[in-house]
C-alpha cells in the first residue's frame, strides 16, 4: 500500500470510530453542543469584562473626586488596573490547576462553577464600593474569576469533544472575546449614559 492509500485508510478508520462525523462537517454529542455554547457565552462575558474597566475609569476617578489628567488620578487608575491584571494572571493559575486536580469531565465542572461563582458575586459587590480600596480589592478578586474561566473553559472543550473536532470547539469558543470586544464598550456606553458606572458592573 503507497503512501496516500496509506493515508485514506487512516481517514477512513478516524470515520468508522466517529460514526456521528460527517464529510468535513464537525459533530459531537448534544452535551459537547451544550458545553461549546456555555464555554463561548462565558469568554464572551470575561472580554465585556476587560473593556469595562477602560470605558467607565474616567467615571471612576470622578466618582472619587480625582482627575483622569492629575497624577493622582492617573496613580490611581493604573492601580485598578494592575490588580486587576494581577488577579487575572492568579486565577489563570491556581484555578486552570484546581481543575486539572479534580479531574476531567462533570468533575472539571466544578472548578468552572467555582470561576462563574467568583466573577458574579464580585460584580455585585463592586457596585456598592465606597473606597478605591475596596474597588482594587474587588477587582483583584473579579480577576481571579475570569482568569480562571479561560483555562477552565478550554480544557472543559478538550473532556468533551472528540480530538479530531477540537480545533472547530475551540475556534467557535474563541469568537466570542472579539465579539465582546467589538460590542463591550457600545453595552457599556449604554448603561453608563443610563445608569451610572456601578450599574455596569452589576448587569455585565
Amino acid at each position: 500500500m503507497d503512501e496516500q492509500d496509506a493515508g485514506s485508510s487512516d481517514r477512513g478508520k478516524s470515520g468508522a470510530n466517529n460514526p456521528g462525523r460527517g464529510e468535513g462537517r464537525p459533530a459531537g454529542h448534544p452535551i459537547s453542543w451544550v458545553i461549546l455554547s456555555i464555554s463561548t457565552m462565558a469568554i464572551l462575558v470575561t472580554s465585556i469584562d476587560r473593556v469595562i474597566l477602560p470605558t467607565v475609569l474616567p467615571d471612576i476617578l470622578k466618582d472619587f473626586h480625582l482627575s483622569s489628567k492629575g497624577s493622582p488620578g492617573t496613580i490611581a487608575g493604573g492601580d485598578i488596573l494592575f490588580w486587576s491584571g494581577m488577579g487575572t494572571a492568579v486565577g489563570a493559575i491556581a484555578l486552570g490547576a484546581m481543575g486539572d486536580a479534580l479531574g476531567n469531565g462533570p468533575r472539571r465542572a466544578w472548578a468552572w462553577m467555582a470561576t462563574v461563582s467568583i466573577v458574579v458575586v464580585s460584580g455585585i459587590v463592586t457596585t456598592f464600593n465606597r473606597t478605591l480600596g475596596q474597588l482594587k480589592l474587588w477587582r483583584f478578586i473579579m480577576g481571579i474569576g475570569t482568569g480562571g474561566m479561560e483555562p477552565v473553559n478550554v480544557a472543559l472543550l478538550t473532556d468533551w469533544w472528540q480530538k479530531e473536532d477540537r480545533g472547530f470547539a475551540v475556534g467557535v469558543h474563541h469568537t466570542g472575546f472579539p465579539i465582546g470586544q467589538f460590542f463591550g464598550p457600545i453595552l457599556i456606553a449604554a448603561i453608563v449614559t443610563a445608569y451610572s458606572w456601578r450599574t455596569s458592573f452589576l448587569l455585565v
